[in-house]
């Protein structure tokens, strides 16, 4: 038992002694060295901190950005639209007018034939006015010299020239 006893003192020496030098080493390191290792984890909780909020300020700048991006997105959509509608309605009224100017050529050119026919028409109806005299007046002429005698010649000129008077 002897041994079991100073075995036990040993190990309660041992005990105490390592109890003794932690609560020096606590001591020590709480008068000297406590404040420059809390200083650094405030530093690291700080700087984690800074990172965290520089993090948070890059995601709403990005945020905005991209709201931005998709206004301006959305103004260039609408501007593209009202181009496209320009153009759409330009190119209407173009065709209407081109249409517009075709029937109104055709029409002029329909007038112009007319006009055309009518002329022709009418130097046809002259000339074959002057051509169904002069066949009428040979024939006259031929029937006249033979059958008419010189009285009965007088008396048909002078009716044809009171037809000629009218």
């Amino acid at each position: 038992m002897i041994i079991a006893a100073s075995a036990l003192s040993s190990m309660l020496g041992h005990f105490i002694i390592v109890t003794g030098a932690f609560i020096l080493l606590f001591i020590l390191l709480r008068l000297f060295a406590w404040s420059k290792i809390t200083g650094i984890f405030e530093k690291r909780a700080s700087h984690i901190s800074s990172e965290i909020d520089r993090a948070e300020k890059a995601k709403a700048e990005a945020t905005d950005l991209v709201n931005q991006r998709q206004e301006a997105l959305a103004e260039v959509r609408k501007v593209a639209d009202g181009i496209l509608l320009e153009a759409k309605q330009t190119g209407e009224s173009m065709k209407k007018r081109m249409v517009a100017d075709a029937e109104k050529q055709v029409d002029d050119m329909k007038a112009k034939a007319e006009r055309d026919i009518e002329r022709n028409r009418a130097e046809a109806m002259a000339s074959m006015r002057d051509e169904v005299s002069a066949m009428s007046l040979d024939l006259a002429q031929q029937i006249l010299m033979k059958e008419l005698d010189p009285e009965g010649q007088s008396d048909l000129i002078d009716r044809y020239l009171a037809k000629l008077g009218e």
